[in-house]
């Protein structure tokens, strides 16, 4: 069956946005990741604070190196979580 290439870059959508979007999309996303990156990067420099008392050595840079992505990955479950939580508790029955 032949297929005739075709451009991405051509053509429009006939909706911006499906019908199944959630509303205030945007603002969800803004809240997760926005939160997620404010609590991440004050634990990381809470962290190097403490680091620093000492002196930074390259174990030290490595471990915070470490905690930084570790503790995003726990940031950003707690705070889809609690989203969920807050829609299951005030959403009164509305989707996710």
């Amino acid at each position: 069956m032949a297929m005739p290439e075709q451009s991405l870059r051509q053509g429009r959508l006939k909706y911006r946005r499906l019908p199944s979007t959630p509303r205030y999309l945007r603002w969800r996303r803004l809240y997760l990741f926005g939160g997620t990156l404010v609590v991440t990067l004050e634990a990381a420099w809470l962290m190097s604070e403490v680091l620093r008392v000492g002196g930074m050595s390259l174990l030290d840079s490595l471990l915070l190196l470490l905690f930084m992505p570790l503790f995003g990955w726990v940031a950003f479950s707690f705070f889809g979580a609690l989203a969920g939580f807050l829609m299951v508790l005030i959403g009164r029955g509305r989707k996710l």
